[in-house]
């Protein structure tokens, strides 16, 4: 869905392991820390670790006009040719194969509002709880010896309902369908934030131990402590960086959390909906039972003898209403004269 498109940002280079363990091979580019923030989107994908070209897998996305996009594989963000904060090829999707994330500039994402997008990839890799793309998409099962099983033909026939007649003209909905209470992006939020924590403490990490080697004038010589300090400076802005994007994904992550606690709220609602229209249907049939057979009961245990001396009244009062009423038609005007 378009809606689903966020504007994305993310560091190009850091500060590695390698730069502080062996100084003299650091250079300054490497120790430039870029944040991109300008003009950069992502579109997330349901699934995360997909199959890349290498491995057989296939990626394509295509609007409803039939326009089709340039995808570029890459591991990682850093990967993502960047300059002045924008994507460098503004026509191309970068497909983060790892995280599924596709990742694009300002041009991509105006194209993408202009029609609804279509988007096919390979999966082989699945984890215990990964939910199953049979109940949310048109896909293809691929089993041993070529062989294949399709799924929901009609993009949305994983929307199916259960419907069952209850009464005379009157259906009732019984199911709620999976991707109205799970959702892939519970599951997606919260490994992005487990990521970020991760990324805070290993920057951390690497700020306290530069700063130990920037105390330790007896092991780091002069040049090394400028060495030091170009890689502080850097590792301090990869913490800072860290720590803004996990402070925004907490504030972010109540809001959303509380959306998907709604919906499953709703989900919960609907099924006790149902649950108390078929009761009140029950009861309404119950009652309406019971006049049925009160009255037919009524109708065959009738005395014969009191039917029959109604039946014999009724007639002569009908016989003696025809009497009259003959009566009254043989008179004319003139009988009046």
């Amino acid at each position: 869905d378009i809606d689903d498109v966020e504007s994305y940002s993310f560091m190009k280079r850091v500060v590695t392991d390698a730069d502080i363990t062996d100084l003299s091979s650091s250079t300054t580019d490497e120790t430039t820390v870029d944040h991109v923030y300008d003009e950069v989107y992502r579109l997330r994908l349901a699934y995360d670790n997909i199959d890349t070209s290498s491995e057989g897998g296939t990626f394509s996305a295509q609007r409803s006009d039939g326009t089709s996009f340039d995808i570029i594989e890459v591991s990682d963000d850093a990967s993502i040719p960047t300059s002045d904060g924008k994507i460098v090829n503004p026509t191309a999707i970068y497909l983060n194969t790892t995280t599924g994330n596709m990742v694009f500039g300002a041009v991509v994402r105006s194209q993408l509002a202009a029609g609804e997008l279509s988007i096919t990839y390979d999966k082989s890799e699945w984890q215990v709880g990964d939910l199953k793309p049979e109940h949310y998409f048109k896909c293809t099962e691929k089993g041993k010896k070529n062989t294949s099983i399709d799924y929901n033909s009609d993009p949305t026939g994983y929307n199916q309902k259960i419907n069952f007649t209850v009464s005379e003209g009157q259906q009732i909905t019984i199911n709620t369908n999976a991707n109205e209470l799970f959702v892939h992006a519970v599951g997606r939020d919260v490994e992005e934030l487990e990521l970020a924590i991760e990324d805070v403490n290993a920057a951390q990490k690497k700020v306290d131990k530069l700063k130990a080697m920037q105390e330790d004038t007896v092991t780091y010589g002069e040049s090394d402590q400028e060495r030091i300090a170009l890689l502080l400076n850097a590792a301090n802005k990869e913490l800072d960086y860290a720590t803004q994007k996990m402070t925004k994904m907490f504030s972010n992550g109540v809001t959303k959390a509380q959306e998907y606690f709604d919906a499953a709220n709703l989900a919960g609602t609907t099924t006790g909906t149902s649950a108390s229209r078929l009761t009140i249907i029950k009861n309404r049939l119950s009652e309406n039972k019971a006049t049925v057979t009160t009255q037919a009961s009524d109708n065959e245990n009738v005395e014969i003898s009191d039917v029959t001396v109604e039946v014999s009244a009724a007639q002569l009062a009908y016989n003696a209403a025809l009497i009259a009423t003959g009566k009254i038609a043989q008179q004319s005007l003139v009988n009046y004269i």
